[in-house]
C-alpha cells in the first residue's frame, strides 16, 4: 500500500499544484491507496509536510416556515354564525426573513393576523382562524402562506361541520329529585335554521355511550325511557325552514346517587347525531 509520502514524491512534488491545490485528484488517489482518512490529507512538498483541509460547502441563507399545529377541528357549527377562534402559530426557522407574506384561509374558514408583510428570522406570529359555515355537512379548507405570491410548504388542514339544527340548550340537568318520584319535565327547543325542511330519523335517549355511526329506531313522536329519563317530544319527522319544536324530558330516580343518559336527535341538518347531556340526582 502506498503511503501519503510515496503519493506526493510519486507525483512529484516540486510541482505543487498537483498535489496541494488540486484538491479532487489528491482525495482519488487517497482512496485508491486505501486510505479513508477524508477530512485531512498530507503531501510532502520541499522536505515540507503539508496539510490540507478540505473545504465545507456554503449553505445558502433563507427563510424556513413552520406552522404548527399542523390541523385545526372546529366541531359543529350552526350555519350562519361564527366559531371561536382557534390559534396558528406561523414560525420563520431560517436565517433569511420573510418578505411579502399573505395568507389564504379559502371557503367557510377566516384568518385574522399579525402575520402579513415581514417576519424576522427566528421569530414567529399568531394567525387566528374562524368558522362560519355557510352550508350544511362536512367543510374543509386549508391555510396557505404565501411569499410574494408563491405558496410555501407547509400548509395547516382545516375541518368544521355546519347544521341547520339548533338546540336551545347543550344539557338538561335535575338536581335533589325524590327517589321514584317524576320531577316537572324540562323542555329544550329544536329549531331548523335552514331554508329547506329538516327531516327527523329519531328522537331518544341512549346511555351515555359512543353511539355515532349507530343506527337509531325511527319513532320519534312516543315517548322513551332509559333507566330514568323519559322524553316526549312534538317534532314529527319533517320541520318545516325556520320551525320549531319542543322536546320535554322527565327524571325519576330510582336510586339515591347520580344519573347520566344522552338525548339523541338524528336528522339529515348536517352534524347528526345531535346530542344534549341529561343528569340528575335522586333523594331518599
Amino acid at each position: 500500500m502506498k503511503t501519503l509520502i510515496e503519493i506526493a514524491k510519486w507525483r512529484n512534488c516540486n510541482d505543487r499544484d498537483p498535489v496541494i491545490t488540486n484538491m479532487s485528484w489528491l482525495m482519488r488517489e487517497l482512496a485508491a491507496a486505501g486510505d479513508r482518512r477524508p477530512y485531512r490529507i498530507a503531501a510532502l512538498c520541499f522536505c515540507s509536510l503539508v496539510s490540507v483541509a478540505a473545504p465545507s460547502p456554503s449553505a445558502p441563507v433563507t427563510a424556513m416556515v413552520h406552522l404548527t399545529p399542523a390541523s385545526l377541528a372546529f366541531g359543529t357549527q350552526e350555519v350562519g354564525t361564527s366559531s371561536a377562534s382557534q390559534a396558528v402559530t406561523l414560525s420563520n426557522l431560517g436565517a433569511a426573513p420573510l418578505t411579502a407574506v399573505k395568507l389564504a384561509a379559502s371557503g367557510d374558514f377566516c384568518e385574522a393576523d399579525t402575520c402579513t408583510g415581514e417576519v424576522a428570522a427566528n421569530t414567529s406570529c399568531t394567525i387566528n382562524i374562524t368558522f362560519a359555515p355557510t352550508k350544511k355537512g362536512i367543510r374543509r379548507s386549508t391555510l396557505t402562506v404565501l411569499e410574494d405570491g408563491t405558496a410555501l410548504a407547509p400548509v395547516v388542514h382545516l375541518l368544521g361541520v355546519g347544521t341547520q339544527v339548533k338546540l336551545s340548550v347543550d344539557a338538561l340537568s335535575f338536581e335533589g329529585q325524590p327517589v321514584r318520584s317524576p320531577s316537572n319535565p324540562k323542555v329544550l327547543t329544536l329549531t331548523n335554521l335552514g331554508n329547506t325542511p329538516l327531516k327527523i330519523a329519531a328522537i331518544r335517549i341512549t346511555p351515555p355511550v359512543k353511539v355515532w355511526g349507530a343506527p337509531l329506531a325511527s319513532s320519534v313522536s312516543s315517548s322513551h325511557r332509559t333507566d330514568e329519563f323519559e322524553e316526549t317530544n312534538g317534532c314529527g319527522t319533517s320541520l318545516a325552514p325556520g320551525a320549531s319544536c319542543r322536546v320535554s324530558v322527565t327524571f325519576t330516580p330510582r336510586r339515591a346517587t347520580s344519573s347520566t343518559a344522552w338525548l339523541i336527535i338524528s336528522d339529515d341538518g348536517g352534524g347528526s347525531p345531535q346530542r344534549v347531556t341529561l343528569w340528575g340526582v335522586g333523594l331518599r
